[in-house]
């Protein structure tokens, strides 16, 4: 689930320049994106909006990777 700030399995020794997230699944009949950004060179940020749901923020499962140094 996402929606929420994690911790990289191990945290890079310069920073995380980026991090990039996407749906896992369909999560349904509505559109909906996946977004996520560094927080620090050990933690990240990610989540989840739907347009079916107010444009509410919402914990959907997601799938991340990240580049850093």
């Amino acid at each position: 689930n996402s929606n929420g700030t994690y911790n990289f399995p191990r945290a890079f020794p310069v920073g995380c320049f980026a991090v990039f997230v996407t749906n896992t699944n369909a999560q349904g009949t509505q559109v909906d994106n996946a977004f996520g950004y560094p927080v620090s060179n050990s933690q990240f940020f990610a989540a989840t909006k739907s347009s079916g749901m107010a444009n509410l923020v919402n914990n959907f499962p997601v799938a991340w990777f990240a580049i850093g140094r």
